[in-house]
């Protein structure tokens, strides 16, 4: 997949950005993109063949690193 660009780098501060409005007891924000990176901060296509939708393994992917903080919030 491809590498970090520049792209990314704006999805990475626009993610930043909006962490900053998450308000305690009614927005919770969770940056999991990195999740889905190789260690060398490749995309890997197993999970998003066309590098834009995820397939069923990237949709798991997200729901284990969502779960957590779900089930914490419904409490």
């Amino acid at each position: 997949g491809p590498k970090p660009d520049a792209m990314r780098a704006k999805l990475d501060t626009t993610n930043k950005l909006l962490a900053q409005f998450a308000a305690p007891g009614k927005v919770t924000f969770l940056d999991i993109g990195a999740k889905f990176l190789q260690p060398d901060g490749t995309l890997p296509k197993d999970i998003m063949p066309d590098l834009l939708h995820l397939n069923a393994k990237g949709y798991q992917m997200w729901a284990d690193a969502i779960e957590p903080t779900v089930k914490e919030l419904m409490k």
